[in-house]
């Protein structure tokens, strides 16, 4: 009888052992996980970099037009929503790396943040100011004595990685 009480015993035990590393490895899969996560977001640094500087590159004249080959649209898209945004269609975003050596692919898109296309000082141009004497912002598109205004930036990328990891950033630049 007692033989029977031990066996008993030991496969339960054996069976609590097995669930123990079941739920470790669990664990470590979780962990892991969230560290593609936070590596993919820390990467997205890459297409906002790539994006500044191409930003940075341009005149005011080449920044009144759409150009697509560049991510670069001159107008906010009202309701823009990234997780819906078709990144994969030609002319609809930038590969800005397709490997950052961990393994994360990086595209971005950028928006003028005014309501239309063109000039700044178009009749009805209506665009989110940034203030470079100051710091602040105005919504308006009279330029201030003494300050040079030039138009925000929406630079928005996104970062697919290994084990389907998928991160958006989005940043705000004038």
């Amino acid at each position: 009888m007692s033989l029977l009480v031990v066996m008993v015993t030991l496969t339960i035990m054996l069976l609590a052992i097995a669930g123990m590393f079941h739920a470790n490895n669990r664990t470590l899969e979780i962990v892991g996980n969230l560290g593609f996560k936070r590596n993919a977001t820390s990467v997205g640094d890459i297409g906002v970099e790539v994006a500044r500087a191409w930003l940075l590159t341009r005149t005011p004249t080449q920044l009144t037009a759409t150009d697509a080959t560049a991510g670069y649209f001159p107008v906010w898209t009202v309701g823009f929503d990234p997780t819906k945004y078709d990144w994969d269609t030609a002319g609809n975003s930038v590969l800005a790396s397709a490997d950052d050596g961990t393994g994360n692919a990086v595209s971005y898109v950028i928006h003028r943040m005014c309501s239309t296309a063109g000039s700044l000082s178009a009749t009805g141009q209506e665009c989110v100011w940034g203030n470079s004497s100051t710091g602040g912002s105005k919504t308006q598109n009279q330029n201030a004595q003494g300050a040079i205004k030039t138009p925000f930036y929406r630079i928005t990328a996104r970062v697919l990685g290994p084990r389907s990891t998928l991160s958006y950033i989005q940043v705000m630049v004038y």
